[in-house]
């Protein structure tokens, strides 16, 4: 009985059309990521083009935190990657001097960034004087949803001179 019914219903043309789908598609956005403190793993998008605006801006650059879904948006005329690359620098130390929260990995899903910098294996910011060094993670698991290598900033007091800190 089951199955003429399955028969049945396969090839009525008026069920086939309303009839929904039993499982929903999944989206490609990867696993969630495994976070505890805000703002440990944040989360960068750009989306256009879209109709442009009064002011000409066709594209957004959305920052968002893994943990609280809190997000920060940037409007953009042309998405060039140096100004992507300077606001999303600006905006992370900004958070960073303001909020003094843990910030420990980044999770970029654009595979190129500001020379200075994100190319240089030695890299270094500073924040008062607070240093943030560069250096990559060992094993690909925190790595391998961003389909690159992601750079991860660690925390640390710099002891010694400007000049030594330079070389």
């Amino acid at each position: 009985m089951h199955s003429s019914v399955v028969k049945f219903i396969s090839r009525c043309d008026t069920c086939l059309a309303y009839k929904l789908s039993t499982h929903g598609t999944l989206g490609k956005m990867g696993r969630p990521k495994n976070v505890s403190p805000p703002f440990q793993v944040l989360s960068i998008d750009l989306v256009g083009p879209l109709p442009n605006t009064r002011k000409q801006n066709k594209y957004i650059f959305v920052v968002t935190c893994c943990f609280s879904k809190y997000c920060i948006c940037f409007h953009f005329t042309e998405p060039l990657l140096i100004l992507l690359a300077s606001t999303y620098k600006t905006m992370f130390f900004s958070c960073m001097a303001f909020l003094r929260l843990p910030i420990s990995t980044v999770a970029f899903s654009c595979k190129k960034y500001e020379r200075y910098s994100l190319r240089r294996k030695d890299a270094e910011f500073n924040v008062g004087d607070i240093v943030w060094k560069r250096f990559y993670f060992q094993s690909d698991k925190d790595a391998y949803f961003c389909k690159i290598l992601a750079p991860k900033f660690i925390k640390c007091k710099y002891e010694g001179t400007e000049q030594e800190r330079t070389e």
